[in-house]
Parts: C-alpha cells; sequence; structure tokens
C-alpha cells in the first residue's frame, strides 16, 4: 500500500528528530492526491466505500471515518510533530483542517 511507504518514511523523519540526529525542522513529500487519499486509508479516517458513497451522492454525510471532502490535486497534507511538557505529539491536517488521529482526538502522544 502506498501509505505504508509515506509513513515509513515519516516514522525515520520522527524519530532522528527526536532522537537529535537531525536538527530539520520540515521534511516535504510532494505525492498526487492518489498518495494522499491512501494515508487518509491508512488511518482509517477513510475507507473505499465512503469514497464511492461521495461520488454517488456529494452530499454524503461526515461521520469519524468518513472524510467526505474531495481529495483534490492541490490537497496539502501535514503531519506535525510538536513537544509539550517533556511529549511529542502528532497532529494532521488537510487542507487547513486538523482530522482525528485516534479515538482521542486531534493529537496523539508519540511513543
Amino acid at each position: 500500500m502506498l501509505g505504508t511507504q509515506i509513513f515509513k518514511k515519516l516514522i525515520e523523519k520522527f524519530e532522528e528528530y527526536i532522537n537529535n540526529e537531525s536538527n530539520i525542522k520540515a521534511h516535504l513529500i510532494f505525492a498526487h492526491e492518489f498518495n494522499i487519499l491512501s494515508t487518509l486509508l491508512f488511518q482509517n479516517l477513510s475507507s473505499w466505500e465512503c469514497q464511492l458513497e461521495l461520488y454517488k451522492d456529494k452530499n454524503a454525510k461526515q461521520d469519524k471515518f468518513c472524510y467526505n471532502k474531495n481529495v483534490l490535486f492541490s490537497s496539502q497534507a501535514i503531519f506535525e510533530l510538536y513537544k509539550k511538557d517533556n511529549t511529542f505529539y502528532i497532529k494532521f491536517m488537510l487542507n487547513g483542517e486538523y482530522l482525528p488521529i485516534c479515538e482521542n482526538g486531534k493529537k496523539y502522544a508519540y511513543k
């Protein structure tokens, strides 16, 4: 799956930063909208069934596991790693909107 390659690289870069092996503050990956969609599928933020429903009905209802906005050619996906109170957290933003990446909400404690 395409999403796994993106996440392998993402985890590698997070680990390098956390372990002080790198001081790079940003790492950019350019990808097609299909690759961004695959990261949504990998995170259980969408499914093929959800995307098919969206294709058939533009007013399809969005829920926790069905991101119902089109992932377009010029989409932007950002994974943020930040430190607060000696704990690293990850946030995920798609086209300017933070999305839940776990059942606890819009941030995940990185361990």
